[in-house]
């Protein structure tokens, strides 16, 4: 029992690992549209119900965008390289929600990922529906 759950800490460190990246160059990019943003403004940046209004800096919203857009993939990035660690290839794909608007459907791609890897191990399919749920 133990050794499994060293197996388990070990995919799930594996995946983190290469998720930190995403975590780290998003949260970056958006501090640094806020920041130059608020800057651009002299400190009294307007405000919509969104947030920030990047309305008259469209540079600093596709900085923002780009920032978002990789907290997005940040899990489909952490279930492709988890399904990595336990079957030893690596099964990664976008989700279609992605392509269109940024918005996470990770479920789905996490799924896919399981499934597709399964054929390769089939002890990953009890991982999977063990962690999903």
């Amino acid at each position: 029992m133990i050794e499994k759950l060293h197996k388990l800490r070990q995919h799930l460190l594996t995946g983190v690992s290469y998720a930190i990246p995403f975590i780290a160059c998003g949260g970056i990019m958006i501090a640094a549209a806020i920041g130059l943003a608020t800057y651009h403004y002299h400190g009294h940046m307007p405000m919509t119900s969104n947030g920030p209004d990047f309305s008259q800096l469209p540079k600093l919203k596709l900085i923002l965008d780009i920032g978002v857009a990789s907290f997005s993939l940040m899990l489909s990035v952490l279930a492709g390289y988890i399904a990595y660690s336990i079957a030893g290839i690596l099964l990664f794909r976008i989700p279609r929600s992605a392509q269109v608007s940024w918005a996470p459907c990770w479920q789905d791609c996490w799924l896919d990922t399981l499934l597709r890897a399964s054929r390769k191990s089939p002890s990953l399919i009890t991982y999977g529906l063990s962690c999903r749920f």
